[in-house]
């Protein structure tokens, strides 16, 4: 009987030890995983703040399939904003802008401010 005991332990301790490096590992990928969103978002702001607005929008539509929680609701907001700025460009068809506010508008609608796309974006 004390030779099965002691055969046991072995395996026992490998199966604890698998177990263990097995949860560490879990933990982290999940660090690494939230660690690589939080650069992408990163990547991203850093196109809009220096005005390079369909890159970001870009990289925020690739980060908002990922994101969850507060984060997702900053992308969203993020990306409105991004819209919002492409929207207003002079150069951009009337049609195309329109579209633009109403992506916009869809994922936050403080993004858009102005009075009269407001009222055709809320309109029938």
């Amino acid at each position: 009987m004390a030779e099965a005991t002691r055969r046991i332990r072995p395996a026992v301790r490998i199966t604890v030890a698998v177990v263990a490096l097995a949860c560490a590992a879990g933990v982290g990928r999940v660090q690494w995983v939230k660690r690589q969103l939080i650069l992408d978002e990163n990547r991203a702001v850093e196109l809009q703040n220096q005005g390079q607005y369909a890159q970001a929008a870009t990289a925020y539509e690739a980060l908002l399939a990922r994101s969850k929680g507060e984060q997702a609701q900053r992308v969203k907001v993020s990306l409105a904003t991004c819209y919002v700025s492409l929207a207003e460009d002079p150069a951009r068809a009337w049609a195309e802008a329109l579209e633009l506010y109403r992506k916009a508008y869809r994922l936050d609608p403080k993004a858009v401010t102005n009075p009269a796309i407001l009222k055709r974006l809320q309109g029938p």
